[in-house]
């Protein structure tokens, strides 16, 4: 996905967030953005969360995402690349 994004657009991406503890404190490929644990902590200053796991695509917005969204803590939007790139408003 990076690989499509325009470099000025990379530079806007703070952070990369994945469950997988063992990738906490590394960096994507060939970047300076650093993976981190997935907590409100972590996204609540984002102003777009961009999906790049189809597979779990689904699944982390509805177990994740959309609880923060529904608590009041995140109001963002979230770019979807499972299907087709699509901007979702979740509320």
């Amino acid at each position: 996905m990076m690989s499509y994004l325009s470099e000025d657009n990379c530079k806007k991406i703070i952070r990369a967030i994945d469950a997988d503890e063992r990738r906490w404190g590394t960096y994507l490929q060939k970047s300076s953005i650093k993976i981190v644990e997935p907590s409100i902590e972590n996204i609540k200053d984002a102003e777009c969360i961009l999906m790049i796991m189809p597979i779990y695509e689904k699944k982390v917005i509805e177990k994740e995402v959309e609880k923060f969204m529904k608590d009041g803590r995140l109001n963002l939007d979230v770019i979807c690349t499972s299907d087709t790139i699509q901007i979702k408003k979740l509320v």
